[in-house]
Order: C-alpha cells, then sequence, then structure tokens
C-alpha cells in the first residue's frame, strides 16, 4: 500500500481525507520542511492560490523557499487551484517573476493543479513509485554521452533494469568493474544499500538471461 506521511497542520485540508478514499496510508507527523512526504527522501509543500498569493505579499514564502531548497531533500511546491494570476491583490508579472526564481534559480519543480483530488491522486502517483523506477526511467529517457572512461562505466551500469544513477555508483564503488559486479554472489548485494532482495532477484534475473532473437 502507498503511504504518505502528512504534516499535523494539514489536517484541516481535503486532501489527506482524499488520499485515504484512494487507498493510501495517511501518517500524520511533524515534517521538519514542507507538507507532504510521499516517499523517503521527498518534500513537498502545498500552497492553494490564495495562500500562495498571501504568503508572498506577506514575505512568509521567502523563507519557506529556502528552507525548502536547503533541507538536503529532493522538493516540490504544488499551486492548487485556479485563477493564479487574476488573483486580487498581486500583479500576474509579479507572480511570474516569483514562479521564474522558483523554478530557474532555486530548481524547485512548480505543479499546478485544479482541486484538493488533483492534489491528492499526484502525491499518490508520487507514493506508488516503486512500481516505477524514476532513476531507471530518467536513465532511459535521458542517455547521457559519456564524459570519459570511468562515466561510460557508471553509464553502462546505471542503464540496467532496477538500478539507476545513484545505485550505480554505489555499486561500482563497491565492485569496481561490471565484470565483479555481474559475478557478485547475492548475499554481497544486499549489502549494498538500497538493495532488497526483490531488488537483487530482478538484476540477478536480468544477468543471467539468455538473448533469444527468435
Amino acid at each position: 500500500m502507498a503511504t504518505v506521511i502528512v504534516d499535523i497542520r494539514e489536517k484541516t485540508s481535503r486532501v489527506p481525507g482524499i488520499l485515504k478514499e484512494l487507498g493510501v496510508k495517511v501518517i500524520y507527523a511533524r515534517l521538519p520542511v514542507g507538507d507532504y512526504s510521499p516517499t523517503p527522501g521527498v518534500l513537498i509543500e502545498r500552497k492553494t492560490v490564495q495562500d500562495f498569493v498571501k504568503s508572498l505579499k506577506q514575505k512568509r514564502f521567502q523563507r519557506q523557499l529556502y528552507e525548502l531548497r536547503t533541507s538536503g531533500d529532493r522538493t516540490l511546491i504544488i499551486i492548487e487551484g485556479k485563477g493564479l494570476f487574476s488573483t486580487m491583490g498581486m500583479k500576474p508579472e509579479a507572480i511570474m517573476h516569483t514562479l521564474a526564481i522558483i523554478t530557474i534559480g532555486f530548481g524547485i519543480p512548480v505543479v499546478m493543479t485544479q482541486n484538493s483530488y488533483e492534489t491528492a491522486k499526484f502525491l499518490k502517483i508520487i507514493a506508488s513509485r516503486e512500481k516505477v523506477d524514476i532513476e531507471e526511467m530518467r536513465s532511459l529517457f535521458f542517455k547521457r554521452k559519456a564524459s570519459s572512461p570511468d562515466d561510460e562505466i557508471l553509464r553502462v551500469v546505471e542503464s540496467l533494469p532496477g538500478i539507476g544513477p545513484k545505485r550505480a555508483r554505489k555499486l561500482l564503488n563497491r565492485f569496481k568493474s561490471i565484470k565483479n559486479l555481474v559475478n557478485a554472489r547475492p548475499g554481497e548485494l544486499l549489502e549494498i544499500e538500497g538493495f532488497g532482495k526483490k531488488r537483487v532477484e530482478k538484476f540477478l534475473e536480468f544477468v543471467e538471461r539468455e538473448f533469444n532473437e527468435d
């Protein structure tokens, strides 16, 4: 079951209730930054359109933005609602300027949702990401050109099913070469952080699979 950690200050929001209706396990906690953590290492700040504009006018959002940026986690901002650029009290150009600073200056993605249901649905998709390895998808869709012999080896390993860039680096730091990696024993693979039994089985099945063009 997908699980989302929700900051206790979000209890009054409709989002946690919708998450439960969608079959997501909700755990309330005091998050140091952000409102939701749909997966370890990911923090999401949720703002309604009205709250987003109000926090900009009151200079609260600048502090929150800095906290997100320096949290050490992957962060994302959800702005929920309609009429962001027609909200009373702030010029559209000023809002666009702020969004440019958030996305380009701070490197924090911004996702727009129309209502609480869309927000909850999006959180569920992230929380269910163990079914689709995001790092693996990134390595498949954005092939990098090797910049060095070491990077060429890293690129090969990160393209393997269930690996991705972070795990590829951990594996190569441990086994040093592709030959050592494919000859590694299951117990040795299990010693690597982020390599559980299912991932090891998937990796071993792949390296032992025979090519059959027919």
